[in-house]
């Protein structure tokens, strides 16, 4: 490939974005993707004729000059198009046991006015967090589009947890579990998640919450045309198996499973943290670096359901529904939860007979529960393990049509467990959102000790489609240097 080519390993969101930005600043980019297509998460699937956008459920950040907009933009989707959540209530919990219903519209103001009007002992601290997490997301590095590198050091160093930050300023269980709730959707318990992290993640919704137009497989189509233009190389269907590093010149090369050799100058790793020490020579990087990826612990596991359900119900339609059974969130992130206690997330689509999207329900799911039959692969499976997926996603069923009669109309068309996502989403710990990001483990930052070879993906800085490109932002930083990022960034505002 000549001198100053890359090689991105991984072809998901944080891999795409990085090589756009990469090539962008004239450097030749190589893609490497063992499946058989780029963006195999973010495309969804279809059963029945049912479309499940499994990788787009709804994302953050993208109100006028929004973030992701931004972001969006830098990466050459500037003309995508945007479906806006309800903004009335894009989110919607229920709290059965209680009777009580609790909506998120979209809105710093009218968030803090809905809720104090549920809660209004708690006026004053509601006013106080959404102040504090809003100031938090803003004032983030590569939120708020600056790109010093010893900021990104300094944003990732903090103590203070959720749980305790809301147990200073509440003593209502369920006004604090409407304030996590949005801890599902990165897979860490408040207890362990620090502030700044869930701020990251939650402060985006409160001025933007949509999706794109045609779901995550639009998204992708898009992505696939911005590569082409670009100039990118991709390889797909072909996994890598070796970096090859010499003596004062690093990563010299990538070996492919197939043994095809690809000469470079450097390689940026997109994968999961587990995925890279096995690619690398012994000796290449410290014991401890190598020890510290292998025992970083995976975000919480989770069962799902795709089902058909016609009619939508309304509160579908442009907004998701949590099912909380308990007050406390808690159980749903412990290492032997029980799917049938929720609380289970519903997102669903639009009715149409050109977009026909499903309903997606997940539900806490242990790896625990799974590890017996950890061995096999998909397609074949033992039958004890065909019967616990079949009783799980019947309880879940169950459970969800209890709480929600809306559903009544809901058939499944397919189901997933932790072992489904551990191979679906190249998670070796069956973890949604890779590694987690919590007080109590030091996430890998882009550098790795080797001068050449860098990290990116939803457990570098943040999960999500934002943390995802946000790493790759973050990665480029250190390739491309800061001066050169901040004109790309300049460029797309």
């Amino acid at each position: 490939m000549g001198a100053e080519s890359i090689a991105v390993i991984g072809a998901g969101m944080s891999g795409v974005a990085a090589a756009l930005v990469l090539a962008r600043r004239g450097r030749r980019v190589v893609l490497v993707e063992k499946k058989e297509r780029i963006g195999a998460t973010l495309r969804g699937f279809t059963r029945g004729g049912v479309y499940f956008d499994t990788g787009l459920h709804y994302v953050g950040g993208l109100h006028g000059e929004g973030p992701l907009t931004r972001y969006f933009r830098l990466l050459g989707l500037d003309r995508l198009p945007l479906e806006m959540f309800n903004e009335d209530c894009f989110d919607l919990l229920r709290f059965p046991g209680l009777g009580l219903e609790v909506p998120l519209p979209v809105g710093r103001e009218a968030t803090v006015r809905v809720l104090s009007s549920i809660f209004p002992g708690d006026a004053a601290f509601i006013r106080k967090y959404f102040t504090r997490i809003s100031e938090i997301f803003n004032s983030s590095p590569l939120l708020s589009f600056r790109t010093d590198a010893s900021e990104l050091l300094t944003d990732m160093q903090n103590t203070v947890s959720l749980a305790d930050y809301l147990a200073g300023g509440t003593a209502d269980p369920v006004l604090r579990t409407v304030l996590s709730i949005h801890s599902l959707l990165y897979g860490v318990s408040p207890e362990e998640t620090p502030l700044h992290q869930h701020a990251r993640i939650a402060a985006s919704y409160l001025e933007g919450v949509g999706s794109v137009r045609g779901g995550g497989r639009a998204l992708v189509a898009e992505l696939e045309k911005a590569l082409s233009l670009s100039g990118v190389k991709i390889l797909c269907g072909k996994a890598a198996e070796k970096l090859r590093v010499s003596p004062g010149r690093g990563i010299n090369a990538v070996l492919l499973e197939d043994g095809t050799e690809i000469p470079v100058e450097g390689a940026l790793f997109t994968g999961h943290p587990h995925l890279l020490p096995p690619l690398l020579p012994q000796g290449s990087v410290k014991p401890a670096f190598r020890k510290r990826l292998l025992s970083l612990e995976d975000t919480c596991s989770a069962y799902a359901l795709f089902c058909k359900c016609a009619p939508t119900p309304s509160f579908l339609r442009g907004g998701n529904l949590f099912i909380c059974p308990d007050a406390d969130t808690a159980s749903a992130f412990r290492p032997d939860c029980d799917p049938r206690r929720g609380p289970f997330y519903l997102s669903g689509g639009r009715d149409g007979q050109a977009d026909l999207r499903g309903l997606v329900i997940v539900a806490p799911g242990s790896a625990r529960e799974c590890a017996p039959y950890g061995a096999s692969a998909p397609g074949r499976r033992p039958a004890a393990y065909a019967r616990l997926k079949e009783e799980r996603l019947r309880d879940i069923r169950q459970k969800c049509l209890a709480h929600c009669p809306e559903l009544s109309g809901m058939s499944v068309l397919d189901g997933a467990t932790p072992l489904t996502f551990r191979d679906y989403l190249d998670a070796p710990g069956c973890g949604l959102y890779g590694t987690k990001h919590s007080l109590h483990q030091f996430n890998p930052l882009p550098l790795t000790g080797i001068a050449n070879l860098w990290m990116a993906g939803q457990s570098v800085i943040a999960p999500g489609i934002l943390g995802a490109i946000v790493s790759a932002i973050a990665a480029c930083v250190f390739i491309l240097g800061r001066e050169a990022v901040q004109e790309e960034l300049a460029a797309c505002a």
